[in-house]
């Protein structure tokens, strides 16, 4: 009798954590929130105005809240600890974002806006504890409730749906935003849907061809080059680990050759073409206003909003630096960006380590994830805004690949599996001889 209700406790625990994180992700990607605030409301988009940052902080509150209460008892277990290295640069960051209010040129938007991001920081610590299984479960979710939203408001509305260019934007404020979500929703719709069945498969399916539609007709091609590099890296890592690039086989190695050589084509195209001419200009301003203040920054969050800064020549008319670590460098100096770095390069770090020595389709679908929301970072701010981005990469680095389900497999590296669907066999161990 005990056990079942151990079991009931824990059924309900688990729904309840994916439903917060479902919700939790659908606020921070901004969309929704913006969108009711400004269409159904007819209120103010601003960060400082209700209920645009009321709906921010207690989201960022629950999710601290649920932390510091270790809410996986409904589960009957807790939290598993991160590593020492990834939870010790999330703190330090969120700490120098935080501390930067003391010398920021707005100390009051610096210190309300920072503070949210020890909520996120708690957010990405619960999304690592669910597992591989559950949190594609809880993104297909997410993408298929924004993007079917997205679409249903092109559909309806064109004057809110499309931006001032005719391309889609959906909920959001810009077709960028829209375009990493659908880029995001064909990197985990399509290897799902090929490795799974019943529902599962449906719902993928049907993110993918969302996915599909909306990245296409959001025209951002800078979410198009992450996109097709994210694949490239993935699969390449992927091939490595099983041996297929090796010296016996030329298809494979040329196939995979051509297709960096076409990726890095790609990036010196849109390099040199209008599209990312004024970035580049904007990046000089930016970096001419960092190696003014380069150790501590002129405060989180805050430069955008303030008019001697969007005053200086290059700053016009932007809200971002289009780029997070410029970004980083920008508000909190040199002390966020190292921590800041190093959350990145552990995200990178630890899926790369579960896609090299348990390649499948689950562990390449991660990876293609983790480095497709850092290369977005490179042209876009996903940085900034409270993010979902900025929280996936999170939750990549603060994955404890050591432990353990009850199987014996690592919980985020599942075993390999060939064509055959068949376990990959251990190395057997020569006889020993005796002298």
């Amino acid at each position: 009798m005990s056990e079942k209700i151990v079991e009931v406790e824990t059924a309900a625990g688990s729904w309840l954590r994916d439903a917060f994180v479902i919700a939790a992700l659908l606020v921070f990607s901004n969309g929704p929130l913006i969108f009711v605030a400004g269409h159904v409301l007819a209120g103010s988009t601003q960060w400082e105005d209700a209920p645009v940052r009321q709906v921010f902080a207690f989201s960022a509150f629950l999710a601290a809240l649920a932390v510091a209460l270790d809410s996986q008892r409904l589960g009957n277990r807790r939290l598993t600890r991160p590593p020492f290295v990834a939870a010790a640069a999330v703190l330090a960051f969120c700490l120098m974002i935080a501390c930067s209010s003391f010398w920021s040129v707005e100390p009051a938007l610096t210190r309300g806006r920072s503070v949210i991001y020890f909520g996120l920081a708690a957010l990405a610590w619960i999304i690592a504890d669910l597992g591989w299984q559950r949190v594609r479960s809880v993104l297909l979710v997410v993408l298929a409730l924004l993007l079917g939203a997205s679409l249903v408001v092109v559909l309806l509305s064109n004057p809110i749906g499309l931006d001032q260019n005719g391309d889609w934007r959906g909920l959001f404020g810009r077709s960028n935003e829209l375009a990493a979500l659908a880029g995001l929703a064909i990197l985990i719709g399509l290897p799902t849907a090929w490795a799974t069945r019943g529902r599962t498969r449906v719902l993928a399916g049907v993110v993918a061809v969302l996915g599909v539609v909306l990245l296409v007709n959001a025209n951002s091609i800078t979410v198009w080059v992450g996109f097709f590099g994210a694949v490239v890296v993935a699969s390449l890592v992927w091939c490595s680990a099983v041996g297929l690039i090796n010296y016996r086989r030329w298809a494979v190695r040329g196939a995979f050759g051509a297709g960096v050589v076409a990726l890095v084509g790609a990036v010196v195209v849109v390099w040199n073409s209008s599209v990312l001419a004024s970035r580049r200009d904007l990046w000089g301003a930016v970096w001419d206003r960092i190696t003014e203040a380069p150790v501590l920054g002129y405060g989180w969050f805050t430069v955008w909003d303030t008019e001697d800064f969007s005053a200086v020549a290059g700053f016009a008319g932007s809200d971002s630096a289009n780029n997070s670590f410029l970004e980083v460098w920008l508000g909190a100096g040199l002390l966020a960006v190292v921590p800041f770095v190093v959350v990145v390069a552990l995200a990178l770090w630890r899926a790369c380590q579960a896609l090299w020595r348990s390649p499948n389709w689950d562990t390449w679908t991660w990876m293609v994830i983790v480095v497709y929301l850092a290369l977005l970072n490179l042209t876009l701010s996903f940085v900034l805004g409270f993010s979902y981005v900025w929280v996936l990469l999170m939750s990549a680095a603060l994955q404890q690949p050591k432990s353990r389900s009850r199987d014996g497999v690592p919980q985020h590296v599942p075993q390999y599996r060939g064509a055959a669907g068949r376990a990959r066999p251990a190395a057997k161990r020569p006889p020993s001889r005796s002298n």
